[in-house]
């Protein structure tokens, strides 16, 4: 075989089939936007109630725990307290990414052969059992007696053992591929991005709204209830992705599922030697999103927002709704303008964004008043879509059938940087929230600073690349006078 030969067959190997038709189903969408929603919804109050039960825990009275943030004068209480919740929140942060990480090395490729959906439905109901536990550990605590903060981490269990936030990631992402060719994967995804912020916006903005007129209780029963039905809309509507799933017995599914041997494929198609540097560009794109990955600034943000401006909850909330507004005009903008008007390539769009990430960054570190973190939400415009550019740009360049696999290595590494980042943010804003609270944002900058480097590394990659690949193009099969074909 020659060495034309090997090159037809990785450009034969890169193309995918024809799923146009299959773009259009959306029947997915849905599910995801009412999960977002609803998680959200209770999410955004958990640190308040973090906040208060450690508050009470601590031996403060109840009208004390209730004023916190509300104004000054409970700032030494919050001084006292807010170490010790940072360090609960860690905690939680480190259990449901780095365990659902692991197994989503075993999950993913499971669902290359039995099917996407039912690995992202087990997500599901884990969110949905996560809710339940809230509901009942507030109702403990709103009705019953004082409770240790630390119960809260026992929430989280039944998200972790059906793989959390990696395994759902992975699994989406391998989903949208199923349906979705090189040129509109990125639309596809972007879409994705669009809908899930709406959601994200909608659940947070209300939150605080919500509990001023109820309680928290109220809250998490609401959200559960909107969860569990997103969860059953899922499982009888969204359609299977995998073309030919395979049947086998339960028996053999769960052997197939603890089997070490797809981790070995996993590793090996990561590392495995590819014509055109594909390898490197492959590699390059990997570690953009795992430093991406690496910022947990998002799990301190309320204590710091209220040490720096004593923001109460629906202040907070109420930035966080607006930094999500213009996170869906910045994927609107990128969606429709850049791409499908200026036909600038996932690239080029994704310096965009880690430009006004490193940007964002740098104005939230040395932000003095609020209207600076105002500003510092319309400069962050179009942060939020380098992911779905990154991951659009790594399936452009591997074969379909390895997609899955190189998620999976990437979902692992990405919890690995969160078990390095969460305590590291945790120690810097512990350390410094007295002095300079918005210390932590400089490593969010430093972060994207590394990545520009990458992407730059990525754009000399790609064009030594193409320009291989058009000195090789597929070699037509020489024929005779009478048509028959003849090797070369």
């Amino acid at each position: 075989m020659t060495e034309n030969d090997d090159v037809n067959i990785l450009l034969n190997s890169n193309s995918v089939e024809d799923h146009s038709s299959q773009f259009w189903n959306f029947k997915l969408e849905p599910a995801l936007m009412f999960l977002f929603f609803g998680y959200n919804l209770a999410q955004s109050i958990v640190p308040n109630q973090l906040l208060k039960d450690t508050c009470l825990m601590y031996g403060y009275n109840v009208s004390e725990c209730s004023r916190l943030g509300a104004n000054n004068d409970t700032k030494y209480i919050e001084e006292n307290i807010q170490p010790h919740v940072a360090e609960i929140m860690m905690t939680n942060s480190l259990l449901y990414r780095i365990i659902p990480a692991v197994l989503s090395l075993f999950l993913v490729p499971w669902s290359d052969k039995f099917g996407r959906k039912k690995v992202f439905c087990a997500t599901f109901i884990g969110f949905s059992l996560k809710l339940v536990a809230l509901c009942i550990i507030s109702i403990i605590s709103d009705k019953l007696t004082v409770i240790n903060p630390w119960v809260y981490t026992f929430a989280y269990i039944p998200l972790i053992i059906t793989g959390g936030w990696p395994t759902m990631v992975v699994s989406i992402n391998c989903y949208v591929t199923d349906l979705t060719t090189e040129v509109n994967r990125s639309t596809r995804l972007t879409l994705i991005e669009f809908l899930t912020f709406i959601a994200v916006l909608c659940g947070t903005a209300s939150s605080s709204y919500i509990l001023t007129l109820t309680s928290p209780t109220t809250v998490f029963f609401i959200s559960t209830i909107i969860v569990i039905i997103s969860t059953i809309y899922s499982i009888v509507f969204v359609d299977e992705s995998v073309q030919e799933v395979e049947t086998a017995s339960k028996c053999d599914q769960i052997q197939e599922l603890i089997s070490y041997a797809p981790i070995i494929e996993m590793i090996k198609t990561c590392f495995k030697r590819r014509l055109f540097k594909e390898r490197r560009i492959l590699w390059c794109l990997i570690m953009i999103l795992v430093f991406l990955s690496m910022n947990g600034s998002s799990g301190i943000f309320y204590l710091f927002v209220r040490e720096q401006f004593q923001w109460t909850l629906k202040e907070a909330t109420l930035f966080d709704s607006v930094t999500m507004l213009i996170s869906i005009i910045g994927c609107t903008v990128g969606l429709v303008l850049f791409k499908k008007l200026l036909k600038l390539s996932d690239l080029t769009i994704a310096i965009i964004a880690i430009i006004s990430g490193t940007i964002d960054s740098l104005v939230r570190a040395f932000a003095q008043t609020p209207n600076i973190m105002y500003i510092s939400a319309v400069v962050c415009l179009f942060k939020v879509i380098c992911l779905p550019m990154c991951r659009s740009m790594i399936a452009s360049i591997i074969p379909t059938n390895e997609i899955g696999k190189v998620y999976s290595i990437t979902s692992s590494f990405e919890a690995v940087s969160s078990l390095i980042a969460s305590p590291l943010y945790t120690y810097i804003y512990s350390q410094t929230f007295t002095t300079f609270a918005g210390a932590f944002y400089l490593l969010t900058a430093g972060v994207y600073i590394v990545n520009f480097g990458l992407i730059i590394c990525v754009m000399k990659m790609k064009k030594t690349r193409e320009m291989f690949m058009d000195q090789y193009s597929p070699i037509p099969p020489v024929q005779d006078q009478e048509g028959n074909r003849k090797d070369q």
